[in-house]
């Protein structure tokens, strides 16, 4: 048995197969309605913390950094945190906590085990940071047999599911927490194929989420005439906040302005989000990644009309925004589908 692991910049899923062939999701050791681990560490004296109990933690330990985004840092040599004693913490090493908490679940899981596991990778990812997940595998005590690139496992997943599809051209469009990945796919009978990659490193859900938070800011200083402060509780509070939020208008089925009442230390002011002023920016972002899809199709001498089916991936791609924008893109003959895209990746990692 193997574990696929979609090591994922915002949260973290893991899927095994059950004795049927099926992907199944592991959920929580200790609440097994929750089948998301959080992409994210927190760390006090010699203890750290990973995922779902990290995140319900700092508010009771105010000083503390939630750590999270270190995906971005694989293959460099910079340390996303410092200690209380002065030790770098790089992302390798915050990886391989997330790495032993979903290992963990599936062991007690699982009731046959697993040997070895599969983890995911961007598909632009260059060796070393490739090289970056395979050490934080390492430290995890997790035997890999194999990485995979993170379209790749969500096209053989759609292409399992759907049996059917033959001598298509698929554009897997996975747009994530802190990521954006196109992998264009041709499927001919049992075969995939690869035909092209593209993306941008650093765009994904972070970028929406600080939309939110520059427009809170932006309150806090019109209400008190002061800027606004920078300690680590304000900044975790701030940061789960503006998340809430941009999913909020993100999800809207009609678009409306929202109020909030925040509290910052013992300050509480109100912040309106205009939802056009929002869409506006959050479409710069989305039109970034058109131009990657452009740039991709251009490299084979291809049009977005030779396309046939668009298979939208990962968290951000559910938003409406995302959607919207690539329908008014689509022709009737080209299909334009969700699926499964916050399990895809860890499921077609299984497969």
């Amino acid at each position: 048995m193997v574990l696929g692991i979609d090591l994922g910049t915002s949260n973290t899923v893991a899927s095994s197969l059950s004795r049927d062939g099926s992907p199944v999701l592991i959920p929580d050791a200790y609440n097994k309605d929750v089948q998301i681990t959080p992409s994210i560490a927190l760390i006090e004296g010699k203890k750290a913390y990973a995922g779902n109990f990290a995140e319900n933690l700092f508010e009771s330990l105010p000083d503390k950094q939630i750590i999270s985004f270190f995906k971005r840092s694989f293959g460099t040599q910079d340390p996303v945190y410092f200690d209380d004693y002065k030790n770098a913490w790089f992302s390798e090493t915050v990886a391989s906590l997330i790495i032993k908490k979903v290992k963990h679940d599936a062991e007690l899981y699982l009731p046959d085990g697993f040997k070895q596991a599969v983890i995911t990778v961007p598909a632009h990812y260059n060796d070393v940071q490739r090289k970056s997940v395979i050490e934080a595998a390492r430290l995890a005590d997790l035997e890999l047999s194999a990485i995979i690139e993170e379209p790749v496992a969500a096209a053989l997943f759609y292409c399992n599911y759907n049996k059917k599809i033959d001598e298509e051209i698929i554009l897997i469009y996975d747009f994530g927490g802190g990521t954006f990945d196109l992998t264009l796919i041709t499927k001919t009978g049992n075969q995939l194929n690869v035909i092209a990659k593209d993306g941008v490193t650093k765009l994904g859900g972070k970028e929406f989420d600080e939309i939110v938070h520059n427009s809170i800011r932006e309150s806090y200083q019109k209400s008190f005439g002061c800027s606004f402060p920078e300690d680590r509780l304000t900044a975790n509070r701030i940061q789960r906040i503006a998340e809430n939020i941009k999913i909020e208008l993100n999800d809207a089925e009609i678009p409306k302005n929202i109020s909030k009442w925040i509290m910052v230390g013992r300050d509480a002011f109100e912040a309106t989000f205009e939802y056009d002023v929002y869409a506006q920016k959050a479409n710069q972002l989305i039109i970034k990644t058109e131009i990657a899809v452009n740039r991709c199709l251009r490299s084979l001498g291809m049009q977005f009309s030779d396309i046939n089916k668009i298979v939208l991936i990962g968290g951000t791609s559910s938003s409406k925004l995302v959607y919207n924008f690539w329908k008014q893109k689509v022709s009737p003959q080209q299909d334009l589908v969700y699926h499964q895209p916050l399990s895809s990746v860890a499921k077609g990692a299984a497969l």
